[in-house]
């Protein structure tokens, strides 16, 4: 018998068979070994083919991609390595491109090409062994078949497929030396290969580089391990995954081995389709009377066929995300990290799912473990319905007693008195509270806990208590719905605290009088019975006066809300806003007070009256713009500006602008307005009556009547009518305003006549945003022609190398494009336009005249004479200065070389501007094609696929972007079903016109809507941050290595107590002073700080540390932890949440991600989808309620 080595991976029991009877059939023959007689053919008769090895069910571990590293058998023969693809299928086989059709069932791509792929990847691997063989520096022949074990008929199969398909029967026939000869033709040398079994064995298929064939069943490869095992092995459940992880589709891999089952209608396939179909039809019942409940179950991705399960069935189930079984989820983090209420919150669904299944006459009667799912938000699954009653039904007493799992999970520690019998819904009853009880105590359910459950129930007082008990009794509830109702009686209401806490005022108070604290120098600016202004040392102080809330809850949320902005603002401290220099609760006054400095400037009725320019009157206002947009930009707003609260301060050339009583304590909340600077419509916004009120301050600077026309400022005096006709957008922004204030110049058009026997009608030349393109190239005469070309034409003008100036031009072409070439062939472009008219002579003097001054059109043309014209006067003058540049760098030689590099800004704005290129991209091999059945594509040259980047649900756009760069567009929607390598289809729906453009070297960017939102986002944020608009004023200036603002000093001081709340002895973890050092440097200086260090030297511990101490101790309220790795983000996470558990701390978190799912098992219950849909669902209830 032929040896085989089996690795024990994803064989099924027809191949396992098959193999068998190849093991029979290759072996040395009786005949060979009783051969008697003499001469030549007696002796060659005795030499055998054989011994053949066989290595079967594995898969290299090197290989990702596991169709092509999967194998059914290898066979090293005496000559050649065989590759063996095994198909037990029955019926007719087609191929239509590249796919295999059974019956016409689509059974994926051609097993001929998959098999053949590995042959390319096994002759590779043996590639590496050549000098190691019998038969050295050669690699044996490689050779694969695809062998039909089955009745199928692939006659039908093209001629190159049908080459490498042969039945077993025809395949055992190899045995035949003559026969194996005639198909394989081996060399005379190669027959050694297998005196080199042991090179196979230790090296090339050694435990090392191979591992088990993966179970596979409609594209899901199942996982190394299993995760459940039935107790009498009839069957085990998998995790499998899709080929591509990029799509992250889980399913459940069920693996039937009814060889198990010592009964006879077990290993017939009505009977194994009896035992399978069961739960099929309990789950098909469910959907007929409750699809809510159906959705809540785990179903069958395939219906099973009666015809089809054999020996080792295979089923599919469905799996979504994070969905985890009973004990996995209870006992781990997931049931550790959530509250006592939040347990409480999932017994109770899980017997609302029982009460709705009862409801419809259906009792499980096989919950565990197994047969329960729970997810991080609050989903609950249910499974393992193949013993379950219905009372429609016959019954199913042979099918529980075969597959039953875990019955009644009460009988072994809460057994039932002599002579009670219960229904089977009362034992889901039981069994529910089991479960019900683990739930609670965040334990997997075994013998151990069961005595705990035992022994601590009885004496239990909780208000949960008595309802186990009574379900558990020898009168259990009739029923889950019983079960539900008790609980949901008995459970206490949540009591609702809607009172303020006041210990979050703390912060704000002080114990003084401000009036004592600050002493007025003067009469007061202003005093009423509810406020006090007045100077103080230079400063300015503002009082509110009785507004201390002491008891009163609404009054102190306002104050909070007040107190809050006001530690914002001074924290930010934005340069047109008084430096706020202390503020809060004065106790002894009780009021509200603020102190900032003292602003002595004109007010902006005063800079009104000043004879300021045109240009000083555009500063100040775009300075007023720009600290308005800002200011929204971080969340506030003003709400009241008038003339009389902005300032101007000139020192010198410099003006600042200071906006003054940005927050002015309202005791409502609500901000005081006037009418005279606000709109006359309706509820106008505080963003709205804010930029009206710098819409007209700034007309009064510019001298423009309000909502009038104007000759001086007519774009400015246009955009204020048209914000009063646009009542959907008035005032909402100040985009339109600024663009009038900073109107385009308009194109420069210069005069040209053309001279000559050919006249022609005007024609004007534009330029293409600004860019009108400019060739060069030598005249028959030595002079420049100098070709102009622009939207509406070209003209070709001539170039005196002698005279430095344009002498005439030929008759203009006539052309309403600008191409690729005509851009990239430029050598520069002006920003000017030409207006060209015929008359009797060429009169250029205009265009001269203007090109003269253009310092970058004289020296490239200088540049073109000089390289192309006067080819001897370069040489000469090269000569003439080689040895004194020379001189000169030898002289320079020892001045060190610093590499210049680019500004932090300028790097920023680059990375904003070549983003889009950094997306997945094809090139166009060829224009855009058209199909016959209406639908297009755009051809392209790869290896790889750029599609294989996004998951098969993403919408997917195509895009270009134009030739500088400015704009991107969109081509059309990527249809990711019908595109194939080298073909991308668009749907024909969406096709632009932009499409039409597209030809070869055409790049095309690929782009899915969510990282276009996402981009979107990014850039408006970077944008902001190089505009100067960003919270942290000059942000990016601290980014730069030459970096000399001041850092802003916090007067936080970290004591050893402190410090030594973050030592774990146990753990051997602790601050070490050089850690400290740094944690008193981090907290006590800002905006910004960096803190670097090698792998190992703590980062993570003192982050988690850190993050700690500005929750607990500086109260922060937010904080984004970001990094470049899910991983880092996730350990820091963990850390800082074990962190605030063990030292009491409340913390709320929320885990973000690109991924679908969490990969934290720690992070699952605060990953931002689990969170949006429990949200949802608490939506939906209290709409229920």
């Amino acid at each position: 018998m032929m040896e085989v080595q089996d690795w024990g991976g994803g064989l099924t029991q027809h191949e396992v068979e098959a193999i068998e009877k190849i093991k029979q059939a290759f072996q040395a023959s009786e005949n060979n070994k009783k051969v008697k007689g003499q001469g030549f053919d007696t002796l060659k008769s005795l030499k055998s083919i054989f011994p053949w090895k066989g290595y079967s069910g594995f898969r290299f571990a090197d290989v990702k991609e596991r169709k092509e590293g999967e194998f059914d058998l290898v066979i090293v023969t005496h000559c050649n390595v065989l590759i063996i693809e095994l198909k037990h299928w029955n019926g007719t086989i087609i191929c239509r491109q590249d796919k295999w059709y059974l019956n016409d069932k689509d059974m994926g791509r051609s097993p001929v090409s998959i098999t053949r792929n590995k042959q390319f990847m096994l002759e590779k691997k043996l590639d590496k062994f050549k000098q190691q063989f019998t038969n050295k520096g050669f690699r044996p022949q490689i050779h694969f078949l695809v062998v039909m074990t089955g009745n199928a008929d692939f006659s039908q199969l093209p001629d190159n497929e049908k080459l490498h398909v042969v039945t077993l029967a025809d395949f055992l026939q190899l045995k035949d030396e003559k026969q194996f000869n005639d198909r394989f033709r081996p060399h005379r040398n190669s027959k050694t290969l297998n005196q080199d079994f042991e090179l196979f064995d230790k090296k090339i298929f050694s435990s090392n580089t191979v591992k088990p064939k993966n179970i596979s069943i409609g594209g899901y490869y199942a996982e190394d391990g299993a995760i459940f095992s039935h107790p009498k092995d009839i069957y085990q459940e998998y995790l499998a995954q899709t080929e591509n992880k990029k799509h992250q589709d889980q399913a459940l891999l069920r693996r039937w081995d009814f060889t198990k089952i010592n009964r006879p209608e077990a290993q017939t396939p009505d009977g194994r389709y009896r035992l399978v179909s069961r739960e099929y039809d309990v789950l098909n019942h469910i959907k007929l009377q409750n699809k809510d409940l159906y959705h809540a179950c785990l179903n069958y991705k395939s219906t099973p066929q009666k015809g089809e399960i054999t020996a080792e069935h295979i089923d599919l189930f469905e799996l979504f995300p994070q969905q985890k079984r009973f004990d996995q989820f209870v006992g781990g983090y997931n049931g550790e990290n959530l509250s006592t209420e939040r347990r409480l919150g999932l017994v109770q669904l899980l017997l609302d799912k029982f009460a709705q299944l009862h409801k419809i006459g259906i009792a499980h009667r096989d919950l565990g473990n197994h047969s329960i799912w729970l997810s991080a938000d609050d989903k609950i699954t249910l499974s393992g319905f193949a013993t379950a009653y219905f009372s429609s039904e016959e019954t199913v007493g042979d099918i529980r007693e075969i597959l039953e799992v875990s019955g009644d999970l009460a009988k072994s520690h809460f057994p039932l008195s002599d002579g009670i019998k219960l229904t089977s819904y009362q034992y889901d009853v039981r069994s529910l509270a089991v479960l019900g009880w683990h739930i609670i105590q965040a334990k997997r359910i075994s013998p151990v806990s069961l005595d705990e459950m035992k022994n601590k129930l009885a004496d239990e007082t909780t208000w949960y208590a008595e309802i186990l008990r009574e379900a558990l009794s020898d009168k259990p509830f009739k029923s889950a719905v019983d079960f539900l109702d008790k609980f949901n009686q008995t459970k206490p209401e949540q009591a609702v605290d809607f009172s303020f806490d006041f210990t979050k005022l703390e912060p704000f108070t002080h114990d003084i009088n401000y009036s004592r604290a600050y002493r007025e120098d003067d009469d007061f600016i202003l005093e009423t019975s509810e406020k006090e202004v007045y100077c103080s040392n230079g400063l300015l102080v503002k009082a509110w006066l009785n507004t201390d809330p002491q008891t009163d809850n609404s009054k102190a949320r306002v104050v909070l809300n007040w107190l809050e902005n006001m530690a914002k603002l001074a924290n930010l401290s934005p340069d047109y806003l008084p430096k706020i220099r202390e503020f809060g609760i004065a106790k002894k006054s009780g009021c509200l007070f603020a102190v900032s400095d003292f602003i002595d400037g004109h007010t902006w009725q005063d800079i009104c009256k000043l004879d300021l320019s045109d240009k000083q009157k555009q500063t100040l206002i775009h300075q007023f713009i720009q600290s308005i947009e800002h200011l929204h930009s971080l969340g506030f707003t003003h709400g009241d500006l008038k003339p009389d609260n902005v300032l101007v301060t000139i020192e010198d050339d410099s003006v600042q602008l200071h906006i003054l009583d940005i927050l002015d304590f309202s005791p409502s909340g609500q901000s005081q307005f006037n009418t005279e600077y606000s709109p006359e419509f309706d509820h106008p916004t505080e963003k709205q009556r804010d930029n009206f009120a710098v819409m007209k301050m700034a007309c009064e600077l510019l001298g423009v009547e309000w909502n009038r026309s104007s000759e001086s400022f007519a774009e400015v005096a246009k955009v204020i009518q048209q914000e009063y006709s646009d009542s959907q957008t008035a005032f909402i922004s100040l985009a339109r305003f600024k663009e009038a204030l900073n109107p385009k110049p308009s194109t420069l058009m210069i005069d040209i006549t053309v001279g000559g026997r050919e006249s022609f009608p005007p024609i004007a030349i534009y330029p293409e945003n600004g860019e009108l393109f400019v060739q060069f190239e030598k005249s028959k005469q030595g002079d420049v022609l100098v070709q102009f070309i622009g939207l509406g034409g070209v003209l070709k003008a001539f170039y005196s190398v002698e005279n430095k100036q344009f002498t005439h031009a030929l008759v203009p072409i006539n052309r309403a494009y600008i191409s690729k070439r005509d851009r990239d062939n430029s050598v520069m472009s002006l920003t000017l336009g030409l207006n060209i008219t015929y008359g009797a002579y060429s009169e250029m003097t205009t265009l001269n005249h203007s090109l003269k001054t253009n310092e970058q059109f004289i020296h490239t043309i200088n540049q073109f004479i000089t390289k192309h014209i006067s080819k001897q006067t370069e040489e000469e003058h090269i000569e003439t200065f080689e040895v004194s540049e020379t001189e000169i760098v030898d002289a320079e030689i020892a001045v060190p070389v610093i590499e210049q590099r680019p500004s932090i800004q300028k790097l920023w704005q680059a990375i904003l501007e070549t983003e889009t290129e950094a997306l997945p991209s094809i090139t166009a091999s060829e224009a855009l094609q058209k199909t016959e059945n209406g639908g297009c594509y755009i051809p392209y040259d790869g290896e790889i696929s750029p599609l294989d980047q996004f998951k098969r649900d993403e919408v997917v756009e195509a895009i270009g972007k134009s030739e500088d760069g400015e704009r991107t567009f969109k081509y059309g929607v990527v249809d990711i079903a019908k595109s194939q390598l080298n073909e991308l289809h668009i749907k024909s729906k969406s096709l632009t016109n932009y499409a039409n453009n597209i030809q070869a070297d055409t790049p095309i960017y690929l782009q899915s809507k969510q990282n276009k939102a996402s981009y979107t986002r990014r850039k408006n944020a970077l944008q902001r941050i190089l505009d100067g608009e960003s919270a942290v004023e000059n942000l990016v200036h601290y980014f730069d290595e030459h970096c000399n603002l001041p850092s802003e000093k916090y007067e936080i001081h970290v004591s050893d107590e402190e410090f030594e709340r973050y030592d774990q002895p146990e753990k051997n973890v602790s601050l070490n002073e050089a850690q400290r050092i740094a944690f008193q440097r981090l907290i006590a200086n800002g905006p910004l700080s960096l803190l670097q260090g090698p792998p190992g030297t703590g980062k993570t511990e003192f982050i988690a540390a850190f993050v700690h101490y500005l929750f607990d101790v500086q109260k922060v309220r937010n904080i984004l932890l970001v990094s470049q790795s899910h991983e880092a983000v996730n350990t820091a996470a963990e850390r800082i949440r074990k962190h605030c558990q063990r030292l009491g701390t409340d913390l709320q978190l929320v885990r973000f991600s690109n991924r679908e799912i969490a990969d934290s098992e720690i992070l699952e219950d605060v990953f931002f989808t689990q969170i949006l849909v429990g949200q949802k669902k608490s939506s939906i209830k209290c709409k229920q309620d």
